[in-house]
């Protein structure tokens, strides 16, 4: 009965770890997606340990810090930022990238 119990204390710390482990899933998905200036297009979605990397590009150059704005006002990640962003003469549009930092568990 001892192993047992001591068996049993390791799947729930083991549970309480994997459950606080950030998760990208469908719902963060949605959420990328339902934000997304109407503009925006996406040129790559990465997912890097507990970080996802949207490249985009914009009409507008307000495009990235609305964009910004709106996802962190959803409140479903950690932080939510921006190092700018760059004209295209040749195309007329912005690109850039953002990093959305995933949340761990509740």
């Amino acid at each position: 009965l001892k192993v047992l119990d001591e068996i049993e204390t390791e799947a729930l710390t083991l549970g309480d770890v994997i459950s606080y482990k950030p998760k990208f899933d469908s719902k963060i998905l949605d959420v990328i997606y339902y934000e997304r200036p109407k503009d925006v297009k996406f040129t790559l979605l990465e997912y890097e340990e507990n970080t996802v990397i949207l490249n985009m590009t914009g009409k507008r150059s307000s495009d990235f810090s609305n964009y910004v704005l709106h996802l962190q006002r959803t409140y479903q990640f950690s932080d939510v930022s921006y190092e700018g962003y760059e004209y295209d003469k040749d195309t007329g549009l912005y690109t850039g990238s953002i990093r959305c930092i995933m949340k761990g568990g509740e």
